[in-house]
């Protein structure tokens, strides 16, 4: 393990920390309504809708209401990259 010290201004460290709020804040509001659209849910994880597309074709659950749009449970994309992980 290495040990990195880093001095930062006061403005770059109080940016830091308020993407960090940012990113929990959303993560958290993921968690109070986990169903999310296509685009919604291909931003959430920093990709593509074809890459979300492509997931579902490797076993992904997707919500496809009467065959309308296309809906993910963030807990489901969490569960399907942590079988992907093992």
């Amino acid at each position: 393990m290495i040990n990195v010290e880093m001095v930062l201004s006061d403005e770059l460290r109080q940016e830091i920390v308020a993407t960090c709020h940012m990113a929990v804040s959303e993560a958290l509001q993921a968690n109070k309504n986990p169903i999310r659209s296509k685009a919604q849910t291909a931003e959430m994880f920093g990709i593509s809708a074809s890459t979300l597309m492509n997931w579902v074709k490797e076993g992904l659950p997707m919500i496809n209401p009467a065959g309308g749009r296309v809906f993910f449970n963030y807990y489901d994309v969490i569960a399907f990259l942590e079988d992907r992980k093992s």
